[in-house]
């Protein structure tokens, strides 16, 4: 591996240690010593569901608790499930809330349904408080719908209206819609007549918790990800720090909420006001260690004015699905598709017009995601041809260059005293000897050792390129649970090896894919270094390509398997690709053919100097001349210490 290739993985595992540092976090496994659980135990770490109020039992108990809405706390529970394509939601009719939503497309890890909300794990309440001061859960009150038991969408979509009248003229009224297709649950609240029953000052306080159910093999990996995301008003995008395993909480006051979601690493839960009019939002989260079957603990709070209820505008989304940004983006509410991360925006941009077009094109030919991922190496790889070809010339052009102007550089050096064979080791004044010696031979030959940058171009595009799939994979629900070769999973590490110790920093397993992507670039490196002149190749240089490799080893041994398996197919295309162009297009004696025919026709000839070369030297003078001062003012200052001292 060259000097350039060098840099640019240098420049890569910068880009990933910051990374880690500011955005991530080193995703390895979890080790299972719980010597630090049983303190965090002590703390609050789960977020209490609501309870609902004891209700008395006499009429006279229950009037005073509950004022003329006493009346509606009599009734029969019924529930009412509505299905469409891709969910089935289940109403219950005390209340007239969601009690439980299932994903009919997805499983999880153990095969068994995906249960987003259900009533034992998750909690809506709606309050509001009367003009004599009682607080109205409507969980507790009955409502009355037309609504078979069972509704299966097929081509139209479902209203589904629950009502609790206290007369002909003043009820609360729930209204659901459903589309036949889609994740988006409708809902709408009217209250009509209520106006001296009901402090509408205070509005009405909805309270949302729930706890994040583990859908993942991986628990270490669900926690990682999940958080609480949110978009207000205005739409500003944020989210709960994460990964974080303390409570994280935030209050926004006066600023109004367009939508918050309760999102795990797959799937997400979320509320979304059409007009932005979510007030005093308090959202928390926080992670329950001592309970492996719960991800997270969240829960949101919000007030909605009871004048915008009245008006009309007291209109919600439901959102229970699917990550996926294709699904997200179609839905057209601001900033939602945000839910599927995808990093930074230079690498969210690469995700979402070349990464995700790509994939939602071949997974319209190919079923296999081991396939499709091999493709997109080779149909990235084909783009960036041309441009690797000019990076290898460029290579190429080195290495002669190299071999020409080395010998001369070794008897500059010696002629003048200079010892170390490194610029690194050398003074400044050396250093910029050996440099403008290297430029006046490089000048002599028609080149200039810049022109060794040129190797860096197809590196360097190919990076945002590889860090945005650093960032996508391991976020990718398209290769959920989806298997190739050995890995049944590409959305986890491939285990071929249970260890029965943990390795700070590379886990209890030993995944296949990521040793193989391993010994690839171990390989690539060797290939590379074959191809370099023996000077250009002294020193660390020579072995830093290979710990390289294996400190990715580290790495990307808990990451997706379908991650290590790109790198792993783009190490071998690039091994076949440069053994082409080195076979079939690269002739490095006409190479050698052109400097030497180049130094022939301008032997004797001043070498006319470019501006830049100019400006350079010019630099060196100057800085050459301020060391020599620098280190005139020392001697002086020395001497003068002296003198005083005696």
């Amino acid at each position: 591996m060259d000097r350039n290739g060098i840099t640019g993985l240098l420049l890569i595992f910068l880009l990933l240690s910051l990374y880690f540092q500011f955005f991530a976090g080193p995703p390895t496994e979890q080790n299972t010593d719980t010597s630090n659980q049983e303190q965090v135990a002590q703390q609050e770490n789960n977020i209490l569901i609501q309870e609902n109020k004891p209700i008395p039992t006499d009429s006279a108990g229950r009037k005073a608790a509950f004022g003329d809405f006493a009346a509606l706390l009599e009734g029969e529970s019924k529930k009412i499930s509505v299905e469409n394509e891709n969910v089935k939601i289940t109403f219950n009719t005390q209340g007239g809330k969601v009690e439980r939503v299932f994903l009919k497309q997805y499983k999880t890890f153990e095969q068994k349904d995906i249960v987003l909300l259900d009533s034992e794990n998750s909690q809506m309440n709606l309050t509001f408080q009367t003009k004599q001061g009682q607080v109205i859960n409507l969980s507790d009150l009955y409502f009355e719908t037309q609504a078979p038991e069972q509704v299966l969408l097929k081509d139209k979509s479902v209203k589904i209206r629950f009502r609790a009248n206290l007369s002909n003229e003043a009820f609360i009224e729930q209204i659901y819609s459903l589309s036949p297709k889609g994740y988006l649950l409708d809902y709408k609240l009217n209250m009509q007549g209520l106006e001296q029953r009901i402090n509408a000052q205070q509005g009405l306080h909805f309270v949302w918790a729930d706890q994040m159910r583990k859908f993942e093999k991986d628990l270490y990996y669900a926690r990682y990800y999940a958080t609480v995301n949110y978009s207000d008003q205005e739409g500003n995008y944020n989210y709960l720090n994460w990964p974080s395993e303390s409570e994280e909480s935030i209050e926004f006051g006066k600023d109004n909420i367009h939508w918050f979601s309760f999102k795990q690493r797959f799937f997400s839960a979320a509320m979304i006001a059409k007009n932005r009019n979510l007030q005093d939002v308090k959202l928390k989260s926080n992670t329950p260690l001592n309970d492996s079957s719960t991800v997270k603990n969240t829960q949101a709070t919000a007030r909605i004015s009871f004048a915008e209820v009245k008006a009309g505008k007291a209109d919600f989304q439901f959102y229970f699905g699917p990550n996926d940004y294709n699904i997200l983006r179609k839905l057209k509410i601001e900033n939602l598709d945000k839910n599927v991360h995808l990093g930074w925006e230079v690498f969210a941009v690469v995700s979402k017009y070349v990464i995700i077009p790509l994939f939602s094109l071949l997974e319209g030919v190919f079923s296999n995601y081991g396939v499709i991922i091999i493709l997109i190496v080779l149909i990235i790889k084909t783009f960036l041809l041309p441009l690797t070809y000019k990076s290898y010339l460029a290579m190429a052009k080195t290495r002669v260059l190299n071999e020409y102007i080395q010998p001369e550089l070794e008897k500059f050096k010696a002629e003048n005293g200079i010892k170390s064979t490194s610029i690194m080791g050398m003074n400044t004044e050396d250093q910029q000897k050996v440099q403008k010696k290297q430029m006046e031979l490089s000048s002599e030959l028609g080149s200039s050792p810049f022109a060794a940058m040129g190797g860096c171009i197809p590196l360097m595009l190919q990076m945002p390129i590889l860090l945005a799939l650093f960032i996508f994979f391991p976020n990718a629900i398209e290769l959920r649970q989806e298997g190739f070769l050995w890995a049944d999973d590409l959305s986890t590490y491939d285990s071929i090896l249970d260890l029965p110790f943990y390795i700070y920093g590379y886990g209890s397993h030993v995944s296949l894919f990521t040793l193989l992507m391993t010994l690839s670039t171990i390989g690539l490196t060797y290939f590379n270094n074959q191809n370099q002149s023996a000077a250009a190749m002294q020193g660390p240089m020579k072995n830093i390509g290979y710990i390289m490799p294996v400190v990715f080893m580290f790495v990307l041994n808990s990451y997706p398997a379908g991650l290590s398996l790109y790198y792993l197919v783009q190490n071998v295309v690039t091994i076949g690709q440069q053994s082409l162009i080195k076979k079939f297009f690269i002739d490095e004696e006409k190479i050698k053919e052109k400097f030497e025919e180049y130094k022939r026709k301008n032997k004797g000839k001043a070498n006319k100097k470019s501006s830049f070369l100019v400006r350079l030297e010019e630099k060196a003078q100057q800085a050459q001349k301020a060391q020599k001062e620098k280190e005139a003012a020392k001697k002086v200052a020395a001497e003068k210490k002296n003198n005083e001292k005696k």
